[in-house]
């Protein structure tokens, strides 16, 4: 079967996040123990799960780790300021997905993703998400990876397969379970287990840019008019 979507993650993969900067942040105005890994990947990561899926908003998001890290007198306007601060587009990511695009090949975003970010993305950098023919963002739809809906539910608006998709994703148990349905997997390894940058950005895009037009070239990768 002729492949004729491309899904994108969104964070770490169209944009990429400055952890760093928000776990020095969390370090120096936190009087907890808790090292600030533990929202993503640890004792806390339910605070950010809510988050990503709607079940918080921003203000609740911000109490539950205001209190988790015990972050004393930080109003929530300079939180989320670092909250948007730490956000940057991969403008080479996005160029490598709009070349296929004018190929009219397929696009799909499938993102575990916030309110907050989706609007400010929306409101200052909305050629990051915008023109894809599905958004799956968990926050709108109530489901995140790696439930497999996040996948099933684009295929179904798409009416195609598995097998009819290439998807690229940071995190690789989400490639594992996109792999599972049929689904043709990439693994954007450009992160350490803390989520910082490893410096392999430009070797990553340059191969996954290298894999897309290799499928091209072989017609396996081809424009979805006969969808």
């Amino acid at each position: 079967m002729a492949i004729k979507y491309i899904g994108f993650d969104c964070g770490n993969v169209l944009v990429q996040f400055d952890t760093e900067r928000f776990y020095s942040f969390v370090r120096r105005h936190g009087k907890s123990n808790l090292e600030p890994q533990e929202l993503f990947s640890g004792s806390k990561v339910h605070i950010i799960k809510g988050y990503d899926l709607g079940k918080l908003d921003d203000e609740e998001f911000f109490s539950q780790v205001k209190e988790a890290f015990q972050l004393g007198e930080v109003p929530s306007e300079v939180f989320f300021y670092l909250m948007s601060a730490i956000v940057i587009p991969d403008y080479k990511m996005l160029e490598l997905r709009d070349n296929f695009r004018r190929r009219g090949v397929g696009t799909v975003l499938i993102s575990n993703m916030n309110n907050f970010h989706f609007r400010y993305l929306m409101g200052k950098y909305p050629e990051v998400l915008s023109g894809f023919d599905y958004s799956m963002i968990s926050s709108h739809e109530g489901v995140a990876k790696p439930d497999t809906e996040a996948w099933i539910r684009p295929l179904d608006y798409l009416g195609i397969k598995g097998e009819g998709m290439v998807y690229i994703d940071d995190v690789f148990e989400n490639v594992q379970v996109a792999c599972d349905l049929g689904i043709r997997g990439w693994h954007y390894n450009v992160k350490d287990k803390n989520f910082l940058s490893c410096g392999a950005l430009e070797r990553e895009r340059g191969k996954f840019g290298e894999f897309l037009e290799l499928m091209w070239n072989k017609g396996i990768l081809k424009p979805y008019e006969n969808k």
